[in-house]
């Protein structure tokens, strides 16, 4: 009985500590228009209909969006996966190229502060040793006079697929209880200062970081653009997030983002 007694007291704990979490991000992101989702079809989706600024959040999607329009497996409670709507208006119209690898700096740095050393690879995919672990997409909904509105998504395994082998997700990494919502706040809190600084130089000030922590440094690639295939030496991004490749004859070059990278030697 006194067993029971005290495993319910824990449970009582656990449940205040939830909620306590989520009135305070609620209180942290009360400038944004939260809606929660058991499931939807994809974030990505849902939260066109909102007005800005606008966080939808899902606990599964049934056709959940990744890069050049994959799906993204968002199988329920294995994954933490939201949708961000606001605008900031840009010093340089081609910033805007490069709002999803400032998408996948902001959560590398919320990740690395919660013990957790993460790689960027080219150009929107958070990776731990060889394993994806979260991918960031942008979608522009409207541009004009340098004011972009946009919309931010991001898919972060908490328990990999166990249909992709180079998965890995956050529970098989870290021992810590990160309750998605404060994952989330730390992001958000994260994001709207970056994105003021982003407005004004573009990926500049993230440069330093993007290097120190880049997957792709220093090997050998195989990019293909446009039907065009291109063997080198990777050398990081420039300011507008383009791949930047030094090919065989020592010519530089750089990929915008229609290009893929088909081979990693």
């Amino acid at each position: 009985l006194l067993k029971k007694l005290i495993l319910r007291q824990l449970q009582i704990v656990k449940y205040l500590q939830i909620v306590l979490t989520v009135i305070k991000v609620s209180e942290l992101l009360k400038h944004y228009q939260v809606t929660y989702f058991d499931e939807v079809s994809s974030t990505m989706r849902t939260i066109k209909s909102s007005n800005k600024p606008a966080i939808h959040i899902a606990k599964s999607q049934t056709k959940g969006i990744g890069q050049y329009g994959r799906e993204w497996l968002s199988q329920p409670e294995k994954g933490i996966y939201f949708s961000l709507r606001n605008e900031l208006v840009l010093n340089d119209d081609q910033y805007l190229l490069a709002m999803a690898q400032l998408g996948a700096v902001t959560m590398a740095m919320v990740l690395n502060d919660m013990g957790i050393d993460v790689t960027l690879k080219w150009p929107n995919d958070i990776y731990f040793g060889q394993k994806k672990l979260a991918g960031v997409i942008v979608e522009v909904i409207h541009f004009k006079h340098k004011r972009c509105e946009y919309i931010l998504g991001i898919g972060l395994n908490l328990k990999a697929p166990s249909s992709i082998n180079n998965a890995i997700g956050l529970n098989e990494i870290s021992k810590q209880n990160i309750h998605p919502d404060e994952l989330i706040e730390a992001f958000v809190r994260r994001w709207d200062k970056h994105v003021t600084m982003f407005s004004k130089s573009g990926l500049t000030d993230f440069y330093t970081f993007w290097c120190q922590h880049d997957y792709l440094a220093n090997k050998v690639l195989t990019i293909n653009s446009e039907g065009v295939e291109t063997v080198g030496f990777s050398d990081g991004i420039d300011a507008l997030g383009q791949l930047k490749l030094t090919d065989k004859k020592g010519v530089d070059l750089s990929f915008g983002h229609q290009a893929s990278i088909i081979n990693i030697g």
